[in-house]
């Protein structure tokens, strides 16, 4: 049987698993990704447009695109939103995503903000 939580339960086992248990926010972020990337998969043969707002969600996208470029994916990242509100995580992932297609002539990247 699966279980479902809310949003509010959601961040609750979120910050508990963060700051009690010590799994940094980023690993989080990157398993979370990781999901989405693999059911795009499932879904997308070819490549992905990812909509992305300037918090922590927004953050999982911007690594799910990442993933589905490391695998010759087209992709598009749509950020979405006010960039003076972007979360910390949000940032490192953005300047994550754009080193990595800087340094790669070949991908099938673009960037909408």
């Amino acid at each position: 049987m699966r279980y479902a939580i809310d949003a509010h339960r959601a961040k609750e086992v979120e910050s508990n698993t963060i700051n009690n248990i010590g799994v940094p926010s980023l690993v989080l972020m990157e398993r979370a990704a990781l999901f989405v990337y693999e059911e795009s998969l499932k879904l997308y043969k070819t490549g992905a447009v990812a909509f992305c707002g300037m918090g922590n969600n927004g953050a999982d996208g911007i690594a799910a695109a990442r993933m589905l470029l490391l695998d010759g994916k087209k992709t598009l990242v749509v950020m979405v939103g006010d960039i003076s509100k972007q979360s910390l995580e949000n940032k490192t992932q953005l300047e994550i995503i754009l080193s990595w297609a800087e340094s790669v002539s070949s991908c099938h990247f673009q960037m909408i903000i």
